[in-house]
């Protein structure tokens, strides 16, 4: 038992084979407040597929700061 899975990189990604899924799940990271093209050019292109399949999507954003930038209120 389990479940079968393919990690794809979408900045090499070619068209998935659509058939062989029966779900899709896409993580993204949000950078300076932003996906990435990459990512926001796969969904854009494939929305109509995305959307008549089951899907999930989840998003990762991780704040990073250097120490001088930290905020502290007066």
């Amino acid at each position: 038992m389990g479940i079968w899975a393919d990690v794809v990189n979408l900045h090499r990604a070619e068209e998935p084979d659509w058939d062989s899924y029966d779900r899709v799940v896409i993580g993204a990271s949000i950078r300076y407040g932003h996906y990435h093209s990459a990512f926001q050019e796969f969904v854009k292109k494939y929305a109509t597929r995305l959307n008549g399949m089951p899907s999930a999507f989840y998003s990762v954003n991780l704040v990073a700061r250097k120490a001088e930038k930290t905020y502290t209120a007066d």
